[in-house]
């Protein structure tokens, strides 16, 4: 026999409410473990994109300009070599001199330029040992590398 006044059984919430429950405490841990990360000095590594462009001497014989690309080409995580002839950059001077209202030199050809090579490559860090047989290299007149911060666009050159 029951009593007329007993309080009724409580009704069963479901599942729903433990899938909420279990959905918070999973994305409460996350960020706790994200922030503890983050305290403790974990960022992840930004991967920059750095470019070679050497020029060649002006007297570079084409024996000294296909090691130079060789050189280049086979440099970790490098992309193909891209060549910048004298005609195309006498070009790129004329038109960059006459966007800037200034006259071209008188006798000024595309002779009196030297041929160019850019190589791109795209890593977290660059090593300067892997170019610094450049400087030794003949045909080479010089070289630089500039790297553009990945995520902020930044532009810096590098000394090698």
């Amino acid at each position: 026999m029951t009593e007329p006044d007993a309080p009724p059984a409580p009704k069963h919430q479901g599942r729903l409410l433990y899938f909420v429950v279990a959905a918070a405490s999973a994305l409460v841990g996350g960020a706790v473990a994200l922030a503890v990360l983050f305290l403790a000095g974990y960022r992840p590594v930004p991967v920059h994109r750095y470019e070679i462009i050497v020029t060649l001497d002006r007297k570079a014989t084409a024996e000294q300009d296909a090691g130079v690309r060789a050189f280049l080409e086979k440099l970790p995580s490098a992309g193909s070599v891209t060549v910048t002839d004298r005609d195309e950059l006498f070009e790129r001077v004329r038109q960059g001199m006459q966007a800037e209202g200034i006259d071209m030199p008188d006798g000024m050809t595309a002779a009196d330029l030297a041929v160019t090579l850019k190589i791109s490559t795209v890593d977290p860090d660059f090593d300067c040992s892997a170019v610094s047989a450049l400087h030794d290299t003949a045909g080479v007149d010089e070289f630089g590398v500039t790297r553009t911060r990945g995520g902020s666009g930044q532009v810096a050159t590098l000394l090698c």
